[in-house]
């Protein structure tokens, strides 16, 4: 049974009592049989949104606002994350809907084969069976949602896997992974000294504090971000004699394009600053997981 429909008792029951239950609290005048028929009626006109939005999001806001890092490899890392959410929660939920199906044809067996001189007991095993089949169908809806979660991901687990195995000759391992955080932390480090200066007019301590872990000197930093934005105030000065749109103006594709050079252009600043501080540089691949090393066994 779906939604809040009563079962109809079979003819040859007659229980009087259970039947008079329903009109012991009238609803606006109706019985409460009468009211649970027009909120299904009112329920089924609205079934259509149950799948409309039964996701965690839509796929603008996974791309846009959770795949939201400055690195291929972590939006794989966040992917990577996000699905086993999922398939953990999958594993569960399956578990869960077979069993509450189970324990609905089981009540339906006992139900047929109970003695026909109980009748009340039968329309009690009827009535736990529907209850249970309802159960199973809102977790129906939750694994059909997840599921759609679940192929977003993956289309967009393969697009940025793509992307990296075009940047590294093939290859998508966990030393790539550890080659890309260099240029990915000067991105994110800068993009939130960005995010400072716009607000407060200068980067804020904490900031400061992750510049200087990363070998960088805030105050320069802060000086070349300043110039970056001069920049912008003498575009937004000359934008109407520029022939751009405004949608084409408005875009962050300037600022993208801007933190993806820092990234390039200061990547081995930390590899440097690992060195004055007596560590070694570089990748370290004893114990990574390299495609097709001995590392892998």
């Amino acid at each position: 049974m779906n939604g809040l429909a009563l079962q109809t008792m079979p003819g040859d029951i007659t229980v009087a009592p259970a039947a008079n239950l329903l009109q012991l609290y009238p609803v606006n005048g109706a019985d409460v049989s009468e009211a649970l028929e027009k909120a299904n009626a009112n329920l089924a006109y609205v079934a259509e949104a149950t799948f409309i939005f039964n996701r965690s999001h839509s796929n603008l806001a996974w791309s846009a606002h959770v795949l939201s890092h400055d690195s291929d490899t972590r939006n794989i890392r966040q992917i990577s994350a996000e699905l086993k959410r999922k398939r953990d929660a999958l594993i569960e939920a399956k578990h869960e809907y077979i069993s509450r199906k189970l324990k609905c044809a089981k009540l339906r067996e006992e139900a047929t084969f109970c003695d026909a001189n109980r009748p009340a007991e039968k329309a009690a095993l009827i009535a736990e069976s529907d209850k249970w089949e309802s159960f199973s169908v809102t977790m129906q809806e939750g694994i059909m949602g997840a599921t759609k979660d679940v192929a977003h991901l993956t289309d967009a687990y393969r697009h940025f896997k793509q992307k990296i195995m075009d940047r590294h000759e093939g290859r998508f391992d966990e030393e790539i992974f550890e080659i890309e955080e260099r240029e990915y932390w000067v991105k994110r480090l800068f993009r939130q000294s960005m995010r400072d200066i716009r607000e407060r007019g200068s980067i804020t301590k904490g900031e400061q504090e992750a510049l200087e872990q990363s070998g960088f000197d805030p105050y320069i930093v802060e000086a070349y971000m300043k110039d970056y934005l001069n920049r912008r105030n003498n575009d937004i000065d000359g934008w109407k004699d520029s022939g751009k749109s405004t949608a084409e103006f408005i875009s962050g594709v300037d600022l993208d394009e801007f933190i993806d050079q820092c990234g390039e252009k200061f990547k081995l600043i930390h590899d440097e600053h690992m060195v004055r501080k007596g560590l070694p540089a570089g990748v370290l691949t004893e114990h990574l997981y390299i495609e097709g090393s001995k590392n892998d066994s």
